[in-house]
């Protein structure tokens, strides 16, 4: 009987305090990169979100240039040179409006929808006049001024899929000049 219980008492295990030390030495191994990775996979979400304003916003300003640079085409063509810039053809002087892309032109935003894009996933593309559904984003362009000098503003919002439905808003502005009414 002696050797039985001498060989009883020298076998050593783990205590419950080991084992739970070892549990959260691994969790803290397992959730540090998980922790990490999911914080990266977040921002690169919304840098998407954010990349698409920005791009979205910048379609409307190189469609502000493209309308001042057509119609002084126009007046060169026809012989014509304008007197009252371009500008009066755009919206009303200060107030918001939508780039319609189908027609390369701009118009007040429908009240129904507060000029909130649509995207069309058969083209990937967004615009005011399009199929597709509403997308997160919402796109306007004001113009304040007088000729020569203008200051186009275009805002685009959305609301970030990634924070929790906060709303995010890009600003982007640009000065135009109408080079062309001196001519």
């Amino acid at each position: 009987m002696d050797t039985h219980t001498s060989s009883l008492s020298n076998q050593h295990g783990f205590t419950l305090v080991e084992t739970l030390v070892a549990i959260a030495i691994l969790l803290l191994v397992i959730i540090g990169p998980i922790t990490v990775a999911q914080k990266g996979i977040q921002n690169a979400y919304f840098a998407n979100e954010q990349i698409t304003a920005v791009f979205l916003a910048q379609e409307a300003i190189e469609a502000v240039h493209t309308l001042r640079d057509e119609q002084a085409l126009d007046a060169f063509a026809s012989s014509v040179i304008g007197t009252t810039g371009w500008a009066p053809n755009f919206c009303d002087n200060g107030s918001e409006c939508a780039y319609i892309s189908s027609n390369m032109s701009f118009d007040s935003c429908p009240s129904n929808n507060n000029c909130v894009l649509r995207y069309d996933t058969a083209t990937k593309k967004y615009s005011h006049d399009i199929g597709g559904d509403d997308s997160p984003f919402t796109r306007t362009v004001e113009i304040v001024g007088s000729n020569p000098e203008y200051m186009v503003t275009v805002t685009v919002t959305w609301e970030s899929q990634v924070f929790g439905g906060d709303e995010r808003t890009v600003v982007l502005r640009s000065w135009i000049y109408d080079r062309y009414s001196g001519y």
